[in-house]
């Protein structure tokens, strides 16, 4: 530490060419997946492309109402996966938010959804079922999709026939 550094870290912060610090996590090596995760280092990437519309949860790895959320979360992913709508999210407790964002994360799950072509968020506080996520998303976004959710239900009904057959051949 030296005057000379501090010197020269506050011209760079008065100019505006110093990178402000902020947490991130590593950015993903594939985020192909349903549900799109999203870092400090890619949220304006990710949740601010304007031509898509973005729901994102904010979570804690710890939450027990995010646990729950999840199984729910990866079928809307499904849902709409390939297309305009993203389905994404975020741990909270190891990334933080860019400068300018117009809300802070103050408990979890905070869902919100960013219209396509703006810079508004909107707050999702309906229940957190696969049928109000949809019935949201269809009020809400600006690209509209067709989606089939008796599809994910038989998927979601399979995969727990499925886990229930693993679980007695395990007995």
């Amino acid at each position: 530490l030296s005057f000379d550094k501090i010197k020269a870290l506050t011209e760079g912060v008065l100019a505006g060419t110093m990178e402000p610090s902020i947490k991130s996590e590593a950015i993903p090596e594939s985020n192909d997946g349903p549900v799109k995760v999203v870092v400090a280092h890619t949220y304006k990437e990710i949740v601010e492309d304007m031509d898509k519309d973005v729901l994102i949860e904010f979570y804690a790895p710890w939450c027990g109402h995010c646990k729950s959320l999840a199984p729910i979360y990866e079928n809307l992913g499904d849902l709409y996966q390939g297309s305009k709508i993203v389905i994404a999210k975020m741990d909270a407790t190891a990334n933080d938010l860019p400068a300018g964002i117009p809300f802070q994360v103050q408990g979890f799950p905070t869902i919100k959804f960013r219209k396509a072509g703006t810079a508004e968020y909107l707050d999702f506080s309906g229940d957190r079922t696969l049928d109000t996520f949809v019935e949201f998303l269809t009020e809400n976004a600006v690209n509209k999709f067709e989606v089939h959710v008796d599809k994910v239900e038989k998927k979601v009904e399979e995969k727990t026939v499925e886990t229930d057959e693993i679980e007695h051949d395990e007995l």
